[in-house]
């Protein structure tokens, strides 16, 4: 398993692009929708980020 510090560096070096992982950005208000299009795996979401 990778430490957080080596996933990071991965991310800062650009190995790992979070632009191709997350499908869906949600304000936190959302949160419930979120997590239910993930449960469900509903219109393609992979990844769901809840922003403040």
């Amino acid at each position: 398993m990778l430490s957080i510090d080596k996933l990071f560096d991965l991310v800062q070096n650009n190995k790992v692009v979070l632009e191709d992982i997350i499908s869906h950005t949600l304000p936190l208000s959302e949160a419930a929708k979120g997590y239910g299009l993930f449960d469900k795996k509903e219109d393609d979401c992979v990844k769901v980020v809840l922003k403040p």
